[in-house]
């Protein structure tokens, strides 16, 4: 709900006071489908209004503390740089975010599969997307005829009075998210004449009430305060204007796409072992069903002894008669054995057939409480919701990760702090002497980042890197630092000298005593000793 028109004309508003009079020093790209552009900033922050155009995930939000990474950055619209905002509005009715510059404008489309950023000034024409839409030109056309907002569109002019004129409002007014006309439907109850107050009541929701960012079957949500809640809604967070909810939803869908992901993993794991055990306990109750043909193996064995004489090799079958019962009993023989080991066959069969059946009573004793094993660790994945918890079922279940055995179960909820930054980035924070050892030299790959509150007792830090070809953004390394301050004795000063640097410089040396090492080319960062903003705590304490 986060991209509907009403929710995009809000965030407008509130960001129209801080952008007003900025000056765009640069736009680039550092990923795939989004927009930086660097503006102008006080003292050391960093400002930048990040355009998203991933299809599924279009945003626009200002943060103060991104920095351009190094490497794989891509520089657009340079020729209409700098100038300083002059204005900014959104289309009305449409999702077409217009940011006025000195001499151009910046146009960002929200489109689904084909939105794009574009730049207009009388005599140029730029987008940052190749995308299967009408030219620049053609663009230019329909955009330059479209009126722009700089207030609320509060949606006067839309007056459902009836159920019917809601179910088909979406057919006059496209932009209207479905969501609000569902809001409407559930509290006007039955009574058509609340409609078109609930309507309006509703929109104003949507343009002034807090917003919650929950989940709901496992999704991230993203509604006013006082829409009506669904069954099985999980509240998280509660924030009062557009940025800051946007900001966290965007952390809060990442991680829940990790989750899911986890979860898929084990849950196939789950399914594919009951699958597997089930075919086998049914094949082993057939078998059990059957009974055991020991008794018929071992007579058949006593009547061919008893009959040896009779037997001749080559035979195929031998009718006898059988002492216990006096009934006539064709025996089947194996033509290419002698007399004898016909016989001993069969006794050999009986024997077999008695352990094996014996065995497979055994199996399927095992193979049932091995499948509710199974069924008890899908109970508690489908109650589960938080990634220690998926961690710990992963290790029960001895599931490899990236065809590496998973570390011991405790190694990060039990071992570290563990933070996510911006969705992507992996801080691990050591608990005491004994963790911050093994964080520093085993858990830490050699091109890791390593942090430490410079000259006073903390917990040493380290920030994952996946991919040493990717870039870590400087704002990320900064946050890590931060962490690192916080849990040291610097936690309360208002700046702390941290030393960092790659996890292959750090050392221990013998008889070094648990948390100290040695370490190698350091650099230091003045940083605020606190968790940042844009770090998520996904393991408890």
């Amino acid at each position: 709900m986060f991209k509907n028109y009403f929710y995009l004309n809000r965030g407008i508003v509130e960001l129209r006071e801080k952008l007003i009079g900025k000056a765009i020093y640069e736009i680039y790209t550092q990923e795939k489908d989004q927009i930086f552009i660097r503006l102008e900033s006080e003292h050391e922050t960093f400002d930048h209004l990040i355009l998203s155009c991933v299809p599924h995930l279009p945003y626009f939000l200002l943060r103060s503390d991104h920095r351009k990474a190094k490497k794989n950055t891509i520089n657009f619209f340079d020729s209409f740089l700098p100038s300083k905002i002059v204005d900014l509005s959104i289309a009305e009715n449409d999702r077409i975010i217009k940011i006025e510059l000195e001499f151009s404008s910046l146009f960002f489309l929200i489109r689904g599969g084909s939105s794009n950023v574009v730049m207009f000034s009388e005599k140029t024409a730029e987008a940052f997307q190749k995308k299967e839409h009408a030219t620049l030109a053609e663009l230019h056309t329909e955009i330059s005829k479209l009126n722009f907002i700089k207030g609320y569109n509060q949606a006067h002019f839309i007056n459902p009075k009836s159920f019917e004129d809601l179910k088909n409002l979406r057919k006059s007014f496209p932009f209207v998210p479905k969501e609000l006309i569902q809001n409407v439907g559930i509290t006007a109850g039955e009574d058509e004449s609340l409609i078109s107050e609930e309507f309006q009541s509703s929109l104003k929701m949507i343009l002034y009430q807090d917003i919650i960012i929950g989940e709901l079957d496992g999704k991230t949500s993203f509604s006013p305060n006082n829409f009506v809640k669904h069954d099985g809604f999980n509240q998280k967070y509660i924030l009062d204007n557009y940025n800051d909810a946007v900001q966290k939803f965007i952390q809060n869908y990442h991680y829940s796409g990790r989750k899911v992901k986890e979860e898929k993993v084990i849950n196939h794991e789950i399914e594919a072992n009951l699958e597997k055990l089930s075919n086998k306990i049914n094949k082993l109750r057939n078998r059990l069903d059957q009974g055991s043909k020991e008794s018929i193996y071992r007579r058949n064995g006593e009547l061919l002894l008893a009959n040896i004489y009779r037997l001749n090799r080559g035979m195929e079958t031998v009718e006898v008669e059988d002492y216990n019962t006096g009934e006539s009993v064709k025996v089947t023989l194996d033509t290419k054995l002698s007399p004898q080991k016909n016989i001993d066959k069969y006794f050999e069969k009986a024997k077999d057939e008695k352990i094996n059946y014996e065995k497979s009573q055994i199996l399927l004793e095992e193979s049932q409480s091995k499948y509710n094993y199974y069924k008890d660790l899908e109970n508690k994945l489908n109650q589960t919701d938080s990634f220690s918890d998926l961690n710990e079922l992963k290790n029960q279940m001895g599931i490899r990760n990236s065809g590496k055995k998973r570390k011991m179960k405790d190694e990060i909820s039990s071992k570290f702090r563990h933070f996510v930054l911006d969705g992507k980035y992996h801080v691990f924070v050591g608990r005491d002497g004994k963790s911050n050892d093994y964080l520093s030299i085993k858990f830490a790959k050699q091109n890791d980042y390593w942090f430490h509150a410079r000259g006073l007792p903390g917990s040493h830090t380290m920030l994952r890197v996946d991919d040493p070809k990717e870039g870590i953004p400087k704002n990320i390394i900064k946050n890590a630092a931060s962490i690192a301050a916080y849990f040291s004795k610097a936690k309360t000063a208002g700046t702390a000298p941290v030393s960092y640097t790659f996890a292959k410089f750090v050392t221990k040396k013998k008889g070094m005593d648990p948390g100290k090492v040695a370490v190698a080319k350091e650099k230091v960062l003045l940083v605020t000793p606190e968790i940042p903003k844009n770090a998520e705590q996904i393991e408890d304490e």
